[in-house]
């Protein structure tokens, strides 16, 4: 999982975290549309977005269209405002449903809020995940859930409410997990709360353990002949720990790491708590690589091989497959 570090902006209130506008939430894309406005009216216009491919996508999906107008952070923003879970949806389930069994997709990159980014390349918010896994958990048709997992993980905010999702589904029906080529990282802490983890024979499964990067840009600003200085109020120490072309301290860095370990043992714990194994077996396991099939199955990160999600469902609802049978 990559533990994404908050990165206060000069000129910029330190609860701003300046990443990619890709990365951010409504909320700091709003603070910070407002703060370049302030600065500079002419940046605005200066930030582009290609939304044809979008466009098709949303009218497809029936999803939130990207405005007419979105060629500016602002615009972003309002589109991305959208899409945030309390927003109102034009398809009444999160989930599919075939016969008993509700079906919930984790796909691409993992990110707490949705994001345009998801209409160009595969992802899922992980609330949006939560949401489904709760609603499927709550319908009295639904009497057991397939997880689609094909994902190599993305960020910590939001994974562990997703997780908790699971579990807490687990214990009114049966869940089971279905790695589809790749269930990596985040994507594995979600899925190892289900009831069962199964995965196909070519498939990848594991790379347990959490990472940030922390990027010090002191020696190029340096031979530029800038000096940046990070004023700090007494005692804070820590605020701006990154700033472009600061020095990152030992101090600082070893405070980061504190966080990454914190971070990386919940995730141990969980896996522990869904996979029923020591933690200190999970931890030997813990080197961040992702094991094939039977040598994830001989770890016991899984349970078993299977051919396609499709033998899954047929499993769990045998009017289906009678049905199928037929065809």
């Amino acid at each position: 999982m990559n533990h994404q570090s908050s990165i206060s902006g000069q000129g910029i209130p330190g609860n701003v975290a300046l990443r990619s506008p890709l990365a951010m939430s409504s909320d700091e894309l709003n603070r910070v549309v407002s703060i370049c406005q302030s600065i500079d009216p002419g940046m605005i216009e200066s930030i582009r977005v290609n939304r044809s491919a979008a466009a098709q996508r949303a009218q497809s999906e029936r999803r939130p269209q990207m405005p007419s107008t979105c060629n500016t952070v602002q615009a972003i923003a309002q589109w991305q405002a959208a899409m945030r879970p309390s927003a109102p949806r034009a398809i009444p389930l999160p989930f599919q449903r075939i016969g008993s069994v509700a079906i919930v997709h984790l796909n691409g990159f993992l990110a707490k809020y949705p994001s345009w980014l998801f209409y160009f390349v595969r992802g899922t918010s992980t609330l949006d995940f939560a949401e489904a896994v709760s609603a499927a958990a709550r319908d009295t048709l639904v009497k057991s859930i397939v997880l689609i997992v094909d994902s190599g993980g993305g960020e910590v905010a939001g994974a562990f409410q997703a997780a908790q999702a699971v579990y807490d589904a687990r214990k009114k029906m049966r869940v089971v997990a279905v790695t589809s080529d790749l269930n990596a990282s985040s994507a594995f802490l979600i899925s190892s709360q289900a009831n069962e983890v199964v995965i196909n024979e070519s498939g990848f499964l594991g790379s347990i353990g959490v990472y940030a990067i922390l990027a010090d840009y002191s020696g190029m600003y340096e031979r530029a002949g800038i000096k940046v200085n990070v004023v700090r109020a007494d005692g804070a120490d820590f605020k701006g720990i990154g700033e472009p072309g600061s020095e990152i301290t030992p101090a600082q860095l070893a405070e980061v790491k504190r966080r990454v370990e914190q971070t990386h043992n919940l995730f141990l714990r969980h896996v522990a708590r869904g996979r029923n194994l020591p933690v200190d077996r999970v931890r030997a396991l813990a080197t961040g690589q992702a094991f094939g099939s039977s040598e994830a199955i001989r770890n016991k990160l899984a349970d078993r091989v299977v051919s396609d999600p499709e033998s899954v469902i047929t499993e769990l609802d045998r009017p289906f497959a009678e049905q199928l049978a037929k065809m």
